[in-house]
């Protein structure tokens, strides 16, 4: 296995297990909230930020993972995982609440 093989299933694994990670606990969240009765929670920002931008992320990280193994796009497609990666930082940012 060559370096850049073994780069794209440690890292597209990584990517995966942490935003699919992230979506399974947003999920637990808005559904805890949506138990509470809370009025006007949880409302589309909420879903979309704590489940659907994850799940979105999940999905580029195996759809990147795929293209660097069975395209000629490797390079790029590492790249992608890359920024999927360091996306997670800042998201983390808001899913906490910020500063």
């Amino acid at each position: 296995m060559s370096a850049s093989a073994l780069f794209n299933v440690v890292v597209s694994g990584v990517n995966a297990l942490i935003w699919s990670g992230l979506s399974w606990l947003g999920w637990g969240l808005l559904r805890g909230v949506e138990n509470q009765h809370v009025a006007n929670y949880s409302n589309r920002g909420q879903f979309i930020y704590y489940l659907a931008f994850p799940l979105l992320m999940t999905t580029c990280a195996l759809a990147l993972y795929a293209a660097a193994r069975y395209t000629r796009f490797r390079e790029a497609a590492l790249f992608g995982q890359t920024l999927v990666f360091v996306a997670v930082f800042p998201f983390l940012v808001g899913y906490g609440g910020g500063v």
